[in-house]
């Protein structure tokens, strides 16, 4: 149930047994079957085995859908229930789509590009961004002048403006995080400390902008970054090195922004002890590629994007799976909290730290969680459910895979007798 975008999800699957299902059939490549739903016609499942990848006909907005789970823990538990037959047209026809697909985009010509054309459309936006980060800096300062405690009443109006002008100046990267202020829960009685930290943020990547020819080449790219600028795949593969290792994949997290479902995939090497992030963006009408599931280890190359805290990277090269033995980890709490101001000291703007630490026993602590270390120091960690993974400790401590963000640790996995078990 890796696969699976949530734990409700997956219990939904479960749900699905064999009674609901009709003309459940298969071949080498692909299942389908028809599911019983509330409707007075069967949903259509299909699922392509080569990566896998999902199609239903149901409404649902999560991918895969339960019904696609749900096809294939029925026949990862009833294999002799699906006949060996011909497909029907609905799924012949999704899989001859996706062939035609794939072989256009392998057969598509690459094109040299027009050097000039190419440097007038990097000046211009240039000036637009630069036009934009100018304006966002005045924006700040009247803010602050205005006084914090008046933005709640204010949000609606006050964050659509100001980000519909990012979006204008082309600085997509700006847009997005002063869209996120406007999301804060102001009832929280923590906002103004969060929406501080936020706008210091900014107004610092502001200033960095201004100097960008001052700052270390590894800044000036993360700068570039968080501004909006990307990297085309090929040309990052050809100017950045490999690395080779055995990759654990150690959590899938996914989120639908209106209708781009955006993933991210946490891997670890096992010999450079290296994390890396992986993140694929899949427009919610397409097939999302679901090869990278927690807990699988394979032997592989990753091309990381340049940056003062290397972390988001893609994947050049996955060969064979491999086993992969539970690494150390940090010995407690006080050595991940100095692991994580290090990094917020070279690079401001990496609040996010995937990290291991050893040694920790999980225990309720009223309506929340929290993880104690060998040394008796405790931190609320931020999940609702965690009693699977009690019941899976039974009481004894355990390596827990972790996501460090401002104010919150969240567990995405652990190891127990030297098997990773992701959330």
């Amino acid at each position: 149930m890796a696969l699976a975008p949530d734990a409700a999800s997956a219990k939904a699957a479960q749900g699905l047994k064999r009674p609901k299902w009709d003309l459940l059939g298969r071949q080498d490549q692909a299942l389908w079957g028809e599911c019983k739903g509330s409707g007075s016609r069967p949903y259509q499942v299909r699922v392509d085995l080569s990566q896998p990848a999902f199609k239903c006909s149901c409404p649902s907005r999560k991918f895969p859908c339960k019904h696609g789970l749900a096809l294939l823990l029925l026949w990862a538990r009833q294999p002799d229930d699906f006949a060996e037959t011909e497909a029907p047209d609905w799924v012949a026809e999704w899989l001859a789509q996706r062939m035609a697909r794939q072989e256009k985009k392998a057969a598509a010509p690459t094109k040299a590009p027009d050097a000039d054309a190419q440097q007038k459309r990097q000046d211009a936006r240039l000036e637009k961004v630069m036009g934009g980060v100018a304006e966002l800096r005045l924006w700040l300062k009247d803010l602050a002048g205005m006084g914090l405690m008046r933005v709640p009443e204010q949000r609606d109006r006050l964050w659509a403006d100001i980000t519909a002008r990012m979006v204008d100046a082309q600085a997509p990267g700006l847009a997005a995080r002063l869209r996120a202020l406007g999301d804060l829960n102001y009832t929280r009685p923590t906002w103004q400390g969060e929406l501080l930290r936020h706008l210091t943020q900014l107004f610092l990547l502001t200033e960095a902008f201004e100097r960008l020819d001052q700052l270390p080449p590894a800044m000036q790219e993360d700068v570039r970054s968080l501004i909006g600028w990307t990297y085309k795949q090929d040309e990052l593969k050809q100017q950045q090195p490999t690395v080779q290792d055995e990759w654990l994949v150690l959590a899938r997290t996914q989120q639908l922004d209106q209708d781009l479902l955006v993933m991210r995939h946490w891997l670890q090497g096992q010999r450079t002890e290296r994390f890396a992030l992986v993140i694929h963006f899949t427009h919610r009408s397409q097939t999302a590629d679901l090869s990278l599931i927690p807990g699988m280890a394979f032997e592989g190359d990753l091309v990381f994007y340049p940056g003062t805290v290397p972390l988001r990277a893609l994947v050049e090269r996955r060969g064979d799976r491999v086993d992969a033995p539970s690494p150390e980890g940090f010995a407690h709490w006080q050595h991940a909290d100095e692991a994580f101001a290090a990094q917020l000291a070279r690079q401001p703007w990496a609040d996010e730290m995937p990290m291991l630490v050893r040694d920790l026993t999980l225990v309720p602590h009223g309506a929340h969680w929290a993880l104690v270390d060998a040394t008796g120091t405790a931190r609320q960690v931020h999940n609702d459910d965690l009693w699977p993974m009690l019941a899976l400790s039974g009481g004894e401590p355990m390596l827990f895979f972790l996501l460090r963000t401002p104010g919150h640790w969240h567990v995405l996995g652990a190891w127990h007798h030297e098997t990773y078990y992701p959330l």
